[in-house]
């Protein structure tokens, strides 16, 4: 089978949609509210994986992006796509997707000692509450309590869902209308819409 041909389903949007689920879930559901959010995260970063490779695969961009952390990945991806270079400096969609990769990295692998400066859960909390996203750390309090809610869970999924249109609507090596992929991430978002 020719390279760019999808073999496969197209995983990144139901992905997305049960990181929404989750979210729902975790504003709905007082009891499950750590667990479900946890849950969106993941499935919310795991989505933009499985977008950006099917991207890769698509446009029959270099192969060995795949196998990059995040940040070498969408320096690459804009790189290979001809588009401006990310700005890691300044508040911007892919710092926000950096931090949401620390925050899901930080709970599936258990990264108390960072490995690089600013990666620690308490790092984390510090960079969520300069964006927003929490109000204070509480110094008392678990960090798993206090970043795995559904504010966190539901910006985490809007994000994605913004990086992942920010990619689309890049015209170089283009197969499909880019409205289709916007359309779609919308629609996704829409049940977190006011949320």
């Amino acid at each position: 089978m020719d390279r760019g041909q999808i073999s496969w389903v197209s995983l990144w949007a139901p992905l997305l949609s049960e990181a929404v689920a989750a979210c729902q879930l975790a504003r709905r559901d007082s009891t499950r509210q750590l667990s479900a959010a946890a849950s969106s995260i993941i499935l919310a970063r795991t989505s933009w994986d499985a977008f950006a490779n099917e991207l890769i695969e698509q446009r029959r961009l270099d192969d060995g992006t795949k196998e990059l952390g995040i940040k070498r990945k969408i320096e690459r991806l804009l790189e290979e796509l001809k588009a401006e270079p990310p700005d890691f400096n300044n508040s911007s969609i892919w710092v926000d997707l950096i931090v949401i990769s620390d925050l899901r990295n930080s709970l599936v692998h258990q990264k108390i000692a960072p490995r690089e400066p600013g990666d620690s859960p308490r790092d984390i909390l510090k960079k969520l509450t300069s964006i927003g996203n929490i109000e204070a750390i509480d110094e008392t309090a678990p960090w798993e309590q206090q970043v795995f809610k559904q504010k966190v869970a539901t910006w985490c999924c809007i994000r994605v869902g913004d990086a992942i249109k920010a990619i689309e609507l890049i015209p170089a090596r283009q197969f499909r209308p880019a409205s289709f992929v916007c359309r779609q991430v919308d629609e996704i978002l829409k049940p977190l819409a006011g949320a």
